[in-house]
């Protein structure tokens, strides 16, 4: 059975080739070196690594290990492990690290073998240790490989790839909670659209906001309950229904906590000039 039929794995480097059927790494691949000096062919080339240093390999190429190593070791994954993460897949898909068919090399400066050794190699290579335990462990790992290696390589490309993220995530959001425009929908909810979780969802908007996902939704609401109240004569009761509100109370009080004025004496007022004067009052 191919190996790599599963989503992940971990094992000391060994003298087999890690292909499919097709001659092919079906898996992205990560060899830390430890404390050994390493040689291996990838993609038809020779590449020698001295110790202390992580390889990144891409999906679809190859590569064979010569002889046997005691302390290096091979990871492979799969997008499908980390399917809830969706920021570190972005910097798998975005940054340099797996580009090259032959491989990218980057120096371990920022965690030494020793404690490499006792928080992630030691139990990821117990056969006892729980396998889901496994898991979750080895997810943490290459999180911390790839972060930590993008730091290394380029201190400011992580900052801008994630800022790049986020602000696509920010704005995917903002069109959802426009087009639904409901407020009794949660962030929760919104988060499971976008196939994320809601603290991924909440930290994507605070970065480009300034606030919280729950606030985004607020404001949102608020604005669209502005331009029905300025651009039309439907009853406060319909607008109410329509944005989500369960009753009428209910959105005259979350719509004065937000403006300072009932959505009545907004619309009676021409809005915003009134508005801004209440907020004052109230501040």
């Amino acid at each position: 059975m191919n190996k790599f039929l599963r989503n992940w794995g971990f094992e000391l480097l060994t003298p087999h080739k890690h292909i499919d059927a097709e001659g092919k790494l079906s898996a992205y691949c990560i060899v830390y070196t430890a404390t050994e000096h390493v040689e291996l062919e990838s993609n038809g080339q020779t590449v020698s690594l001295k110790p202390e240093t992580f390889f990144f390999l891409p999906q679809n190429c190859s590569f064979s290990v010569p002889q046997p190593y005691e302390y290096a070791v091979l990871i492979w994954f799969t997008g499908e492990l980390l399917a809830n993460h969706p920021q570190l897949m972005y910097y798998i898909n975005h940054s340099l690290l797996f580009q090259d068919k032959t491989g990218t090399a980057v120096d371990n400066h920022f965690l030494p073998y020793d404690a490499l050794l006792k928080q992630y190699v030691s139990p990821l290579l117990n056969r006892k240790v729980n396998p889901i335990f496994k898991k979750n462990l080895l997810t943490n790992f290459i999180e911390f490989i790839i972060i930590r290696s993008l730091l290394e390589s380029d201190p400011l490309l992580i900052e801008n790839t994630q800022h790049q993220y986020e602000k696509e995530i920010a704005s995917k959001f903002s069109h959802l909670v426009t087009q639904n425009g409901q407020h009794d929908t949660t962030v929760e909810e919104y988060a499971e659209q976008l196939n994320m979780t809601k603290r991924s969802l909440d930290r994507a908007i605070q970065t480009v906001y300034g606030f919280s996902a729950k606030k985004f939704i607020d404001a949102k609401i608020t604005d669209l309950a502005k331009i029905r109240l300025r651009g039309s004569s439907d009853p406060v009761k319909n607008i109410s229904h329509d944005l989500g509100f369960s009753q009428e109370s209910n959105f005259t009080i979350f719509f004065k906590k937000h403006t300072g004025l009932t959505p009545v004496q907004y619309r009676e007022s021409g809005g915003d000039m009134l508005e801004n004067q209440s907020v004052k009052d109230h501040a």
